[in-house]
């Protein structure tokens, strides 16, 4: 049994209320980053959150969590039907 490739669609995001930091912020060299695996539930919501690498930077893997339960996503649909889609 196949599906049909136009049936399915992929979660997106289509809010994000995480804060704007000001420029002078921005421009301060702090790096960081997260490679993170998650699903988005059939709410929008991303749960079973798990950091797999993130940089050495002091608080990465709880910004990246954290930066990421404020966003809210469209759930992957599948023939019609809201689906968890990682």
């Amino acid at each position: 049994m196949s599906t049909d490739v136009q049936a399915v669609t992929s979660a997106y995001i289509v809010k994000n209320s995480n804060k704007r930091y000001p420029g002078s912020y921005n421009g301060s060299r702090l790096k960081g980053w997260a490679l993170m695996y998650y699903l988005v539930d059939t709410h929008g919501k991303a749960k079973d959150i798990e950091v797999i690498m993130a940089a050495d930077t002091r608080g990465s893997e709880e910004n990246a969590d954290k930066y990421l339960t404020n966003l809210e996503f469209a759930p992957a649909t599948k023939e019609g039907k809201t689906v968890e889609g990682g």
